[in-house]
């Protein structure tokens, strides 16, 4: 893995965000935004075509968007997510093509990573203070870290693709697929831009990034990971992007001090424990949103060694941000690497 040595002191959250190549570049005339998932969203296109307005383009997001939260938000009590999760049965239960999808992959993921990603760590989540509804920032015992751990298990959850339906094997299992939704959002959109014929785009959902072809000056999106050691805006390295997503997970936006030992919002699934290995922060470039997305939370859990879990068909860029002792290394494989390295024009 190649190493790249910057040696900085840890403060604030790391994201993705577009970058101008010179800071007297004109922004693109073709800007959607809005709010979506708790976050926000910004669409940057580089044209127009077959007789779409801003408008209208900002309608068929917002409808879209409004879709996938109806579908998998677990803060909307009638969403389908929210309804598989208060239902105490073991049988199919109904729901949309799209979120079969999300939990499929999810699923995969969870295979490929012996359990280190799981999207029914809700229970643990809770048990640590930082769901929904945080209470008082106190250590768990080891009997409500067993209880939790026994409502905890991918293996309990099935899909189903005709007719599309999930199933648990537990009753009280738990569902939260916020590792994945954001990411599964840009696809969406990205999916509804196609259909547009739109040339050239790049789409952000809370940090979680998809492009389509080149700017309008011809040359790649330059996405920016911002540097977790300093204000947020700050870069730390820039992934020129065309035709991929990228997306990052760090440890150190939610976490909460006891004693001086720091707990990270990050849930280790298999051990019911917050990470405490060295990496800080992780970032993926993968074909789809969604699997950068969870890629991301998965890897940040694995840690430095996740290597030694994943096979190389994965496909994935990965670039960790690790803590050492005068501050942070960063470590880029080698497709990721090759992402940075490529001609910054799309001739």
């Amino acid at each position: 893995m190649t190493r790249l040595f910057i040696f900085l002191i840890l403060s604030c959250a790391l994201g993705c965000t577009e970058t101008s190549d010179s800071p007297s570049e004109a922004p693109p005339a073709h800007v959607v935004s809005g709010e979506t998932m708790g976050t926000t969203y910004t669409i940057r296109l580089t044209d127009l075509t077959g007789g779409e307005t801003l408008e209208s383009i900002q309608v068929a997001v917002d409808k879209e968007l409004a879709t996938v939260n109806q579908q998998m938000s677990t803060y909307i009590d009638d969403s389908e997510l929210s309804r598989f999760n208060t239902s105490a049965s073991g049988d199919w239960f109904p729901v949309s093509p799209e979120v079969v999808e999300v939990v499929k992959l999810a699923l995969s993921i969870s295979e490929k990573t012996n359990g280190k990603y799981d999207v029914t760590v809700g229970p643990l989540v809770n048990l640590w203070n930082f769901g929904p509804n945080p209470m008082l920032q106190e250590i768990p015992t080891d009997d409500e870290i067993n209880a939790a751990l026994s409502r905890v298990g991918f293996e309990h959850l099935s899909t189903r693709e005709n007719p599309p339906a999930l199933k648990k094997s537990k009753p009280d299992l738990y569902v939260d697929l916020s590792s994945i939704a954001k990411g599964h959002g840009v696809d969406r959109i990205a999916s509804i831009l196609d259909a547009m014929n739109i040339p050239g785009y790049m789409i952000e959902i809370g940090g979680e990034v998809r492009t389509r072809g080149s700017k309008a000056d011809g040359k790649f999106w330059r996405i920016g990971v911002e540097n977790p050691a300093s204000k947020p805006g700050d870069i730390i390295s820039i992934v020129p992007l065309e035709n991929q997503a990228l997306a990052s997970s760090g440890d150190y936006r939610n976490f909460f001090e006891v004693d001086g030992v720091r707990y990270t919002h990050t849930i280790d699934p298999t051990t019911g424990r917050p990470i405490v290995h060295d990496t800080t922060a992780v970032s993926v470039i993968a074909d789809t949103c969604a699997e950068a997305d969870a890629w991301a939370t998965a890897i940040l859990v694995l840690g430095a060694n996740y290597t030694d879990t994943l096979s190389s068909d994965q496909n994935l860029g990965v670039l960790l941000i690790n803590r050492v002792d005068n501050g942070l290394v960063l470590e880029p494989n080698t497709r990721f690497t090759a992402s940075q390295s490529r001609s910054d024009t799309a001739e």
